[in-house]
């Protein structure tokens, strides 16, 4: 269980809420959470500037987080698996 700000009012609410209970916000789940690269804190993913230290996110923080967080590991690791699994189809169909 971690503080995180909620995004409507700021106040110090737990990672585990579903909702605030400053203002009665609904809060996204627990996978929505990752650290702010400057100062470690636990942030939602989709807030883009810190609100602890004011570190402002890139995009390409936001799409490493969701590829990095994909049940594979990466998109490319699927692309592989499906290229593997094409070429093994193909040459098992020829030799039969």
């Amino acid at each position: 269980m971690a503080l995180i700000k909620c995004c409507n009012c700021g106040n110090d609410v737990s990672s585990d809420a579903v909702q605030c209970p400053h203002c009665g916000v609904e809060l996204s789940p627990q996978y929505d959470l990752c650290q702010c690269p400057e100062c470690q804190k636990t942030i939602r993913i989709n807030q883009w500037t810190c609100p602890y230290c004011g570190y402002r996110r890139s995009k390409v923080d936001y799409y490493e987080k969701i590829v990095k967080g994909c049940f594979w590991g990466s998109l490319s690791f699927i692309l592989w698996l499906f290229i593997a699994i094409f070429c093994f189809v193909l040459l098992f169909n020829a030799f039969f």
